[in-house]
């Protein structure tokens, strides 16, 4: 028996970054590196840029605590569209999972490194791309109907049910690390009649599913003050349109430029 004390939440924070493009998500990461984390990212959208740049201005002295892995995938175009006939990134990202590239488990790297996934978005569709080799379709062309051709059903099954198994183990208090996964939102019609944002990955079905993996579940958006100016903020408390929610007692909204920081106990402190 243990008490709450020993809760592995003290320590390891576990956090679903939801927003539209643009908004600062990436950028937002800043703040954790100046605290003096070491930020390891599996780097589905090839975005760093912004990042780059944040830290060049802010702590160009701790660009060194950030690697980073570019997972995309090679597509072979013909006259009917589009193709991944060898996805490779999803299967990469799996294995960067269990052993990063300098042979260490990053499920043993503790509460001085943050895990980043940029973006569950991109990283779904690596995923998707995995299940259609899975099922026999890796030559089956979006939209182009064909004999034999594989239910695109059982495709979005597969990489469903694979993209939740991972974040269940991510999310894991097995996986000793901190853990920031971005996302998209997926805006979608209710039965009910009211619209609600979700984090846009394979299909529709397992956008609610994945939010009850994470504790920490917060809205990065672009506003206007009172002056006319563009300001980017970190949201917690929920909106109409998005089911926001998370373990620590801060307030509705950060400032993107430090917000991260409210979740995370400093490396060492």
């Amino acid at each position: 028996m243990t008490n709450l004390l020993d809760h592995h939440s003290s320590s390891i924070s576990k956090i679903l970054l939801e927003g539209d493009s643009g908004t600062g998500k990436t950028t937002a990461l800043a703040t954790l590196v100046e605290d003096g984390f070491k930020l390891r990212i599996w780097d589905y959208d090839d975005g760093l840029a912004g990042l780059i740049q944040q830290l060049k201005i802010r702590c160009p002295d701790k660009m060194g605590n950030v690697e980073f892995v570019t997972l995309r995938d090679k597509h072979v175009h013909n006259e009917l569209g589009s193709l991944v006939p060898n996805p490779t990134a999803s299967v990469e990202g799996a294995r960067l999972t269990d052993k990063w590239v300098d042979g260490s488990s990053p499920s043993d790297w503790g509460s001085d490194y943050i895990a980043v996934y940029d973006s569950l978005t991109h990283w779904s569709e690596a995923v998707y791309y995995w299940a259609k080799l899975m099922t026999g379709a890796a030559n089956q062309i979006e939209g182009v109907s064909s004999k034999g051709m594989v239910d695109p059903r059982n495709i979005a099954y597969t990489g469903q049910r694979a993209i939740i198994n991972q974040i269940a183990a991510l999310t894991s208090p097995s996986f000793n690390t901190n853990l920031i996964v971005i996302s998209h939102i997926k805006y979608s019609e209710r039965q009910d009649g009211t619209t609600k944002g979700y984090p846009l990955s394979i299909g529709s079905a397992i956008g609610p599913e994945i939010l009850t993996y994470f504790n920490n579940h917060v809205l990065s958006f672009e506003c206007k003050t009172e002056k006319g100016e563009q300001k980017r903020i970190i949201r917690t408390k929920s909106t109409f349109m998005l089911d926001l929610k998370t373990a620590l007692p801060v307030v509705a909204e950060l400032d993107a430029q430090s917000g991260l920081s409210k979740f995370f106990r400093r490396p060492n402190g």
